[in-house]
C-alpha cells in the first residue's frame, strides 16, 4: 500500500466540508433575503406614519410657539418702551394719580368676588329649601306607617335626610357670612375709590392717558 492512495481521501474529505459550509451559508443568506423580502405588517406601518405625522406636528407647534414667545417679547419690550415715553411727557401726575387707578382695580376684584359669594349662597340656599322638603316628606311617610311596624329601611332614609338638611343648613350659613365678608370688603374698597377720586381728580384727568394706555 501507498502512501500516496492513503493521503488523498482526508484531502477529499476537507474539500466537502468546505462545499458544505458553503451551501450552508448560502441557504441562510437566502433566507436572510427571503424575511427582508417579507412586506411590513400594515399596522406596524400605520403607527410609523402615524408616529412621523406626531413628529411632524410637534416640530411645527414648537416654532409657531418660539416665533409667539418672539413676537409677544418684541410687543411687550415696544409698549413698555411707550408707557415709559408716556409718563416722562406726562409727569409727576402719573404717580399721584396711581393710588386711584390701583383702587378702581381693587373695587372691581371685590365686585367679582361678590357677586361670586352671592350666587354661592343663592345656590346653598336652594340646597338647604331642598333638604327640609326631603325630611319633610319622609317624616310624614313615617308617621303614615303602622307604628307596630317598625321600617328599618325607611327610618334610615329620615335619618340620611336629616343629616343632609344639618349639613345643608350648615353650607347656608357658612356661604352667608362669606357674602357678608365679601360685600362688606367692596364697600370699603368703593369708598376708597370715592375718596381717592374727589382728593385727586385733576392728577387722574392728566394722567388717564397713561393708564388707559396701559390697560390695553
Amino acid at each position: 500500500m501507498s502512501f500516496s492512495s492513503v493521503s488523498s481521501k482526508p484531502s477529499e474529505n476537507v474539500d466537502n466540508d468546505d462545499h458544505n459550509d458553503d451551501n450552508q451559508y448560502n441557504e441562510i443568506a437566502d433566507k436572510s433575503d427571503e424575511s427582508n423580502d417579507e412586506p411590513l405588517d400594515p399596522r406596524i406601518q400605520i403607527e410609523l406614519e402615524r408616529a412621523n405625522a406626531a413628529t411632524s406636528e410637534i416640530n411645527n407647534l414648537e416654532t409657531q410657539l418660539d416665533e409667539a414667545q418672539q413676537i409677544f417679547q418684541t410687543g411687550f419690550s415696544n409698549c413698555k418702551q411707550c408707557l415709559a415715553i408716556l409718563a416722562k411727557k406726562l409727569g409727576s401726575c402719573v404717580d399721584r394719580a396711581r393710588p386711584f387707578f390701583e383702587a378702581c382695580k381693587q373695587a372691581e376684584e371685590a365686585q367679582l368676588e361678590t357677586q361670586k359669594a352671592a350666587q354661592e349662597y343663592q345656590r346653598s340656599v336652594e340646597v338647604y329649601r331642598v333638604a327640609k322638603e326631603t325630611l319633610s316628606l319622609a317624616e310624614s311617610k313615617l308617621l303614615k306607617t303602622d307604628q307596630r311596624v317598625f321600617d328599618a329601611a325607611w327610618q334610615e332614609y329620615v335619618n340620611h335626610a336629616t343629616m343632609k338638611v344639618m349639613q345643608a343648613e350648615q353650607d347656608k350659613t357658612r356661604s352667608e357670612r362669606t357674602h357678608e365678608e365679601k360685600s362688606k370688603l367692596y364697600i370699603e374698597c368703593e369708598q376708597q375709590r370715592v375718596t381717592l377720586q374727589r382728593t385727586l381728580k385733576r392728577a387722574i384727568t392728566k394722567a388717564k392717558p397713561y393708564f388707559e394706555a396701559k390697560a390695553r
